[in-house]
Order: C-alpha cells, then sequence, then structure tokens
C-alpha cells in the first residue's frame, strides 16, 4: 500500500489538451492558360556544293643550264678637276677665268698661263691653249717670214716684205678678236687658227 502510495505521489498531473484551431481550407489554384503550339522550323536542304576538277598540270619543261654571267670590268672613271677657288661671276665663270683668258692672247703671256699657272677650269685651259697655239703660229711666220724677206731682197724682188706684213697683221687680227671673246666670257674658236692646232 505504502509503495501505491508513493507512485501516486511521484505523478505529475498531466495538463489538459487545448483544442486546435479549425485548418482552413486551402483556395482553389486557378486553371493556367493552354500554352499556344509553336509553329514547327522548316529547315532547308542544304544544296551539295560542286566539285570543280582541275585541269591537269602540264609538265614542265627542264631548264637548260645557262652559261655563267661573265662580269666585265670597266676602267673606273677619272672624276674632273674643277677651281673652286674665287667668286662665281654672273656667267658663271671663276673670277680669274677671264684674267687667263685675257693674259693668253697677250705673246709669251700665253704660255705661262698655260704652263705656270696650269688653270683647272674648262674655260681659262681652252683660251690658254688657243692663245699659245696662236703665239706659236705668229712666232714662225716672224722668223721664217723675215729670212724669206731678206732673200727677196737680195733678189732685188719688189715688195718682197709685203705678203709677210700682211700675214702678221692677221695673226695681230685673230689675238685681238680672242681677247675680246675672253673679256666678253665667250668660248669661240679662232677662224683659221681653229685648223692648226700645235698644242691640244
Amino acid at each position: 500500500m505504502n509503495e501505491n502510495n508513493n507512485l501516486n505521489n511521484n505523478v505529475t498531473p498531466v495538463e489538459p489538451v487545448q483544442p486546435t484551431e479549425p485548418v482552413t481550407p486551402a483556395e482553389p489554384v486557378a486553371p493556367t492558360a493552354p500554352v499556344a503550339p509553336t509553329a514547327p522550323v522548316v529547315t532547308q536542304p542544304v544544296e551539295p556544293t560542286p566539285v570543280v576538277e582541275s585541269a591537269p598540270a602540264e609538265p614542265v619543261a627542264p631548264v637548260e643550264p645557262t652559261a655563267p654571267a661573265t662580269l666585265e670590268v670597266t676602267q673606273p672613271i677619272e672624276p674632273t678637276t674643277t677651281e673652286t677657288t674665287g667668286t662665281t661671276t654672273e656667267d658663271g665663270l671663276q673670277e680669274n677665268d677671264k684674267l687667263y683668258g685675257v693674259l693668253s692672247y697677250l705673246g709669251v703671256l700665253s704660255l705661262i698661263v698655260l704652263y705656270v699657272i696650269k688653270p683647272k677650269t674648262e674655260y681659262a685651259l681652252f683660251h690658254a691653249k688657243q692663245g699659245s697655239n696662236l703665239f706659236i703660229i705668229q712666232l714662225i711666220i716672224n722668223i721664217f717670214g723675215g729670212l724669206v724677206t731678206y732673200v727677196l731682197r737680195l733678189a732685188h724682188v719688189p715688195f718682197a716684205g709685203t705678203l709677210v706684213s700682211l700675214v702678221s697683221t692677221a695673226v695681230w687680227v685673230l689675238s685681238l678678236i680672242g681677247l675680246i671673246w675672253a673679256i666678253q666670257g665667250l668660248k669661240k674658236e679662232l677662224p683659221v687658227i681653229n685648223k692648226i692646232k700645235i698644242i691640244k
């Protein structure tokens, strides 16, 4: 009996269960719109690309061996030297060119210009050679003309020295013409003298 009483004393009373709230029914789901059928995809058939047959390649002709190229050896061109000293005048000549040209027609000075001064420009060298040729011709005429005149006078030939004097005078006239051309900056050959070139 005592054990039963002790068991009853140890049992805790059970709380009464509270009634639960009634469950509300769920709202009905609205029907969804029917899906429209999609249009069928039409695919075009791929046309096969035509195969172009290439023409057969022509046979290549064999290359004939060529002779080895030979190199031509040419002589090197020597540069022409021109006088660069002095100023250039309006007619394109160097400052001393006209001076050398004038001196070339003054007798023995032409040889000094040609062999001592040795001008390097084509203009001054041209007049130096032409004046030197004129001076040598004049010297020959005076020497041999004087001998011929002396012999003819011994033979009592009238007008023996007239012909020699005319030739000597013609040479002096040519010298004067050459001097004028040199002053004007002209490069011309004198008549008659251009065919007798002792100094080339």
